[in-house]
């Protein structure tokens, strides 16, 4: 009986962990023209990777305000992190577009930061795992000059846009999965040993 219910309690134990150890990597990838300090790109395959916690204070499962962190990677000119905090959202029936209705923004940070790359998506939740389209990118001219690492950063049109997140395991969440086992492990010994007497 007891072993049955610490059985039960571990199980939501890590089940609980695991949930909430929501780091995520996300990624807006796809086709654009612009420029990079001096050196204009056109047509060339962009990748756009930011890195936040859904489950962090001040953010939900549709806002992360801040991200820890922003990089943009163009084929041909590298990979510049971008020297400005952003923030990355979904807009829950924000279009009427047919059968995509919601919006995402990846903007600068704050309620009246500008939106930097929006599109539209059937995505409702930042919660990682997903991979989707997106179409009709939009907000685009707002993304001028934007600083980073290797200059000022515009982008001038995309398309081809793919959307994606994925959670990266804490080593927490690790931890608690092993120490659950190992209790598992024990109480399985013990309800062995118990009824060999």
């Amino acid at each position: 009986m007891i072993s049955a219910i610490l059985n039960s309690v571990l199980l939501v134990l890590v089940t609980i962990g695991t949930a909430l150890a929501a780091p995520t990597d996300y990624q807006i990838s796809g086709v654009g023209s612009g420029t990079l300090g001096k050196a204009a790109f056109s047509n060339d395959s962009f990748t756009i990777t930011m890195f936040g916690n859904p489950t962090a204070s001040g953010s939900t499962s549709t806002s992360i305000d801040p991200l820890n962190y922003a990089s943009v990677s163009i084929d041909g000119l590298g990979t510049t992190s971008l020297l400005i905090p952003t923030r990355i959202g979904i807009c829950l029936s924000c279009t009427t577009s047919g059968n995509l209705p919601n919006v995402v923004y990846f903007s600068r940070t704050g309620l009246s930061g500008a939106d930097l790359f929006d599109f539209l998506t059937a995505q409702s939740t930042l919660v990682a795992p997903f991979s989707v389209k997106g179409e009709d990118v939009f907000a685009l001219h707002q993304f001028k000059d934007v600083t980073s690492s290797l200059g000022k950063l515009s982008f001038d049109s995309s398309t081809e846009v793919q959307f994606s997140a994925t959670a990266v395991a804490e080593p927490s969440s690790g931890a608690m999965l092993l120490a659950g086992l190992g209790v598992l492990g024990l109480i399985g010994g013990f309800g062995r040993k118990s009824s060999r007497c």
